[in-house]
Order: structure tokens, then C-alpha cells, then sequence
């Protein structure tokens, strides 16, 4: 038995085979098989002519719906025909369609641009009752032309939803007025323009969507959204090597799917290639034979690779970051300082276990309380944040910080900045140093005392690069195996120390001495220099601890 019956193609609704046609006429008849065949034609047709209520939804799709649900700000960075363009307009399309009066921006490059890749996708997401109607100077005006796009570049829908396309050639004066339901920014936005935007979501708690692939690197833009930022979910990525880590927070042989940004309300979602069937990821897949990692990240996984060298690359917050309940309460203390001079100094308290492990477990000032210290910025390690501004603390205050933040906690010993500790404090007596007046006692006209004695080391001098090693030494671990008993780093740090935390994931110490994010670092510096030793009370020895078991090591099960 032959059949004859020309299918339509489509990649999410499959053909029937000859096989399976033959199949069908024998058990259910001909005059079945027609009807189903037909039916399946008007179900293509149906989804080609009205994706917006018919049309293939993918799960990255419904994840970043979920994610605009809870976040103010959505990046999505896509590889090349991953479908992140399709998914805005569709996006922006029920935004407008399912409730009246609502006040959209669709942004593109350039005004033919918008015209070429945006308008019509867009367009094409509107239920097609709508996609032509009105006439100028009516309320209701969709008037649509292939050479020119939406007339005026703006369009209202009966329901009194309106949608305007922008560009970002355009004056920048443009973009002050306005209260928008949703943003749509699509390919690489400017920094400076993203900031201008979040001003126009707030009257009317909107969202701001931006979607493009990063082909330019780790721009401003994506710096402020991945700088700091912490992966939730991974997934495979065929394309790399199976046996790697290729981007911390990450499963071996995986590339990034959804990111949570540190500084604000946003989330990143990365769309990869293979996930969209209508994309041609054969063709990717050839193009990209014999392309460096770095491209095939870019190309088929929508991320963005550092150019700069971070100073630690073993960081990886999945692993060294522990929640607070998981510090021992147990074990030699100790405080380390980098004293600022015009700036607020930034403080690090430590506690080192009978296994050897080093936690910090507090930092001043916090993020929480004083805001960050540093910020993304085009500088390498960033810019100074409202954390830095000086609270005006004179060395009674900051003894009184001390008291205040320690309560009865036994500090074994400070540390501080050779240099700053050793340098003549202002407006007192000739050659006394903060080491020195942090010794003294200090007493009102009452003759009460008001600052405590707090004896303080100066940390060893050497250059910052013997202090980075130092460090890296102590998050070293086999990121090629799984974190266990015998595998794991020596130093933890607490979820709460925000500022640190942001410090070893952005630090690349190529702003040198003025980098934002340095004094965040030296206080580790000086400490691990210097010597940190689990002390036992009972004898008075100092260790470094023995191997831990696993048992000890509760935070580790999560991993």
C-alpha cells in the first residue's frame, strides 16, 4: 500500500513515516489517516499564524516568565539563534494583549535595525485581529508596512496598551520621560543607558528585559550583572570538554542556565543554542568547529568570559562560601585590619578549628548595613562604593567598634598594615602611630576609661603578589574531583560577608595599589603572611590541625 500526502515540515511537530501511515490506513482506514493528516496540517498552520496563543513554547521560556515574576531586571544572554529575540517579542506581546493600558518600550541599535529584527518579530506575536488596524488619528492605530515597520514607530492596540520603538542612537533626552510597564532592550545595550531605564520601571513597578549575545566580551553591561553573581542552575554543554569546571558554581562539563546578580533586583538566564529547534544548531555546531573555548562559550551558551586574570580562580562560591551555622564556635580567634586613610578601615575577624580550617566569620562594615564597598565600574577591579565613605571614626571610636562587635570573644591576635598601622596619626602627638595609640589607654576628665588597650601586629611587608599566592594556597583544592574529607581548601568564608565574598570573585589586582576592591584583600594578606595557628588551650601548642573527617564537615553534604 502507497500513500500520498505531502507534510509540511516542522521541527517540534514530526512527519509520519511511510511506515506508520500504512500502519494507521490498515487499522483505522484511509478516510482516518486523511483526517488526521489534514489535521496535523491545521495545527502548523494554527501555530504559524498565531504563535502567540498557539505557538512552541520553550522551558527556557517559562523559566525566564518565573524569573520576571520575582525580579525587577532579566538579562538574557543567548547564544546565536537560541530563540532569546523570539522569546521577548513573544513576551511583549502578551504583555500588551492580555491587559489594557499598559506602556511598553521595544530598544534596538539603530532605527533600521529595529525596523529589520525587531518590529517584525514583534508583530508577528500580536494576535492577528490586531496586526493591521485604525487609521491615523484614531485611538486604535496598528498601521504596519514592510519598508518602514509600525507608522511613527509606535503603535496602540484596542485594549489602550501602548508599544513604542526606540533606538539608542537616539538623543539620550529621549529616554527621561516616561513610565513603562516593560523595557525590551535587545543586542548590546550601554551601560549608561541601562541606568537611565531604571528610572522609567519605577512609578509603575515594571520590569526591564535585555536580551543579546555578549560577541563583545565582558562588557560594562555584563559586568554589572555577572560581577559577583551567583550560579543557581548549570546545564550540559556538549561542545566543551566533559571533564572540566569551565565557570565556577558550575558541574563539570556544564555552561551556566540561571544567575543571580549580587548588587540589585536581577536575574541572568543564559538560552543555549541547542535548545531551540527552529535555530539550525547543526549550522552552529560546524561553524564553530576549531573555535576556542572562549568563542564556543560566547557562540552556542551566551556567556561572556573575563579578559582580565582574576587573582583567584580557584574561588568558587559553591565551595568556599559556608552558611554561619556551619562555623565553629570553637578555636583561636583573630582580627585583621586595613587602615584607610581618608576611607573607613575594613576590618576581618577569623577563626581557625583544631582541623586547621580558617573561617571568616565577620567583616566591617558590612554590605547589609553600610552598603558595597566596591563597584562595577570599566576599571578592573571597579569603583568605590558608599561603603568606603568615612564615618569619621577617631581611634577611640574604632575601639569602641571593637568592643561593640567582639562583645566577650577572646581574640588571639591582630594584624595589621605594616604601613598604615606604622604611620603617625594625625592631630596628636609627635610619632605615635595607630599601633601605638590602639595600646594606650585612654581615659575622659572623669578619669574614666573610654578606650581599651588592643594590642595590634604589624602584618609582614613583601609585595601584594607573595600575599596573593599565600592566599591561593589556602582556597587551593582539586577542582577535578568532588569536595570531600581529603579534598578540600583550607580557608571558608562566611555568606554573610558579602564584601569578601564579591572581593575574591571580581579582584584581579590590576589597578594596583588604587584598586576599589585591594583593601577588601589585605587584611587576608597580612594575616596569612604573617602565620595563622590553631592554639590549644590546654597545653598552650600551636598546630595547624589535623586532617579533617567527614563528619566534621556538615556544609560539605550540600555540595
Amino acid at each position: 500500500m502507497k500513500i500520498e500526502f505531502t507534510q509540511t515540515d516542522h521541527p517540534t511537530i514530526p512527519k509520519i513515516s511511510d511506515e506508520r501511515m500504512v500502519e494507521i490506513a490498515q487499522k483505522k482506514g484511509l478516510k482516518f489517516l486523511q483526517q488526521f493528516l489534514e489535521k496535523r496540517e491545521m495545527t502548523i498552520e494554527r501555530v504559524n499564524h498565531d504563535p502567540l496563543r498557539y505557538g512552541v513554547r520553550l522551558q527556557s521560556w517559562d523559566d525566564c516568565d518565573k524569573l520576571l515574576e520575582n525580579y525587577e531586571e532579566v538579562l538574557v544572554l543567548g547564544g546565536n539563534r537560541s530563540g532569546k529575540t523570539e522569546y521577548a517579542a513573544y513576551k511583549t506581546a502578551k504583555t500588551i494583549s492580555e491587559s489594557g493600558n499598559k506602556n511598553v518600550w521595544c530598544l534596538h541599535s539603530t532605527l533600521p535595525s529595529s525596523i529589520e529584527m525587531q518590529q517584525p518579530v514583534v508583530r508577528n506575536y500580536l494576535p492577528p485581529e490586531w496586526r493591521n488596524i485604525g487609521k491615523q488619528g484614531q485611538t486604535t492605530n496598528v498601521r504596519w508596512t514592510d519598508k518602514a515597520g509600525f507608522a511613527d514607530q509606535v503603535f496602540i492596540l484596542p485594549n489602550g496598551s501602548r508599544t513604542r520603538f526606540l533606538n539608542y542612537s537616539m538623543d539620550e533626552k529621549v529616554f527621561e520621560g516616561g513610565e513603562l510597564d516593560l523595557i525590551w532592550a535587545d543586542e548590546l545595550i550601554g551601560y549608561e543607558l541601562v541606568k537611565t531605564l531604571r528610572y522609567r520601571i519605577v512609578t509603575r513597578s515594571g520590569k526591564l528585559l535585555i536580551t543579546f549575545t555578549p560577541v563583545k566580551g565582558y562588557t560594562m553591561t555584563v559586568k554589572e550583572y555577572l560581577a559577583g553573581s551567583k550560579v543557581i542552575e548549570s546545564r550540559p554543554a556538549e561542545l566543551l570538554e566533559q571533564d572540566r569546571i569551565h565557570v565556577p558554581g558550575c558541574k563539570p562539563g556544564e555552561m551556566p542556565y540561571i544567575i543571580e546578580s549580587r548588587s540589585r533586583s536581577a536575574a541572568i538566564i543564559c538560552f543555549h543554542s541547542i535548545w531551540n529547534p527552529f535555530g539550525g544548531y547543526k549550522n552552529i555546531v560546524k561553524m564553530l568547529e576549531g573555535k576556542t573555548s572562549e568563542e564556543v562559550k560566547i557562540r552556542a551558551y551566551g556567556w561572556a568570559e573575563r579578559l582580565e586574570g582574576k587573582a583567584f580562580p580557584k574561588f568558587n562560591e559553591h565551595v568556599h562560601v559556608v552558611d554561619p551555622k556551619d562555623i565553629p564556635t570553637t578555636g583561636t580567634r583573630y582580627c585583621s585590619c586595613d587602615p584607610g586613610g581618608s576611607k573607613n578601615w575594613f576590618l576581618k575577624w577569623y577563626i581557625m578549628d583544631d582541623l586547621g580550617r580558617v573561617f571568616l566569620y565577620r567583616e566591617w562594615p558590612d554590605r547589609k548595613t553600610f552598603g558595597e564597598w566596591a563597584l562595577p565600574s570599566d576599571k578592573p577591579d571597579g569603583k568605590a562604593g558608599s561603603a568606603q565613605t568615612s564615618l569619621g571614626l577617631s581611634i577611640i571610636g574604632y575601639k569602641k567598634l571593637l568592643q561593640k562587635l567582639e562583645g566577650d570573644e577572646h581574640i588571639f591576635e591582630r594584624v595589621i598594615d605594616p604601613r598604615g598601622g606604622g604611620a603617625e596619626v594625625p592631630n596628636v602627638k609627635q610619632g605615635q602611630s595607630i599601633i601605638s595609640m590602639m595600646e594606650e589607654e585612654q581615659y575622659n576628665q572623669e578619669d574614666e576609661l573610654v578606650g581599651p588597650s588592643y594590642i595590634w601586629h604589624a602584618g609582614p611587608g613583601g609585595d601584594v603578589e607573595d600575599g596573593i599566592m599565600v592566599i591561593n594556597d589556602m582556597l587551593d583544592y582539586d577542582d577535578s574531583q568532588p569536595v570531600s574529607a581529603m579534598n578540600h581548601p583550607k580557608y571558608f568564608i562566611s555568606s554573610e560577608c558579602e564584601q569578601s565574598i564579591y572581593a575574591y570573585a571580581e579582584y584581579t589586582g590590576l589597578d594596583g595599589q588604587k584598586g576599589a576592591l585591594k583593601d577588601v584583600i589585605d587584611p587576608d594578606r597580612y594575616l596569612f603572611k604573617r602565620g595563622i595557628y590553631y592554639i590549644d588551650e590546654h597545653n598552650m601548642q600551636a598546630t595547624g590541625g589535623d586532617a579533617p573527617v567527614l563528619d566534621n564537615l556538615p556544609f560539605y553534604n550540600e555540595i
